[in-house]
């Protein structure tokens, strides 16, 4: 009987550690997750108006159309392109 008790207070224990361990893991993984929303959140695309030297220049989503504003601005301006 002794046995029994031994053995059956052993596998409550790893069953103990077990639960607290995978917990552990889910918390630290959900903790991650919200980590990489917040850094996703905070990678804000830029503002689509585009200024040059304080004058209004245009406004496109496209950060490549607004490169080019920003180049041609600059050229108009007597600026190197």
């Amino acid at each position: 009987m002794r046995s029994f008790a031994t053995k059956l207070l052993a596998a409550t224990a790893a069953l103990a550690v077990f639960s607290v361990a995978s917990a552990e893991a889910r918390d630290n993984t959900r903790a991650h997750q919200l980590s990489a929303v917040s850094r996703t959140v905070v990678a804000q695309p830029q503002s689509p108006t585009v200024y040059v030297g304080g004058r209004y220049v245009g406004a496109d989503p496209d950060p490549n159309v607004r490169l080019d504003l920003r180049r041609e601005a600059g050229a108009a301006d007597g600026g190197g392109a």
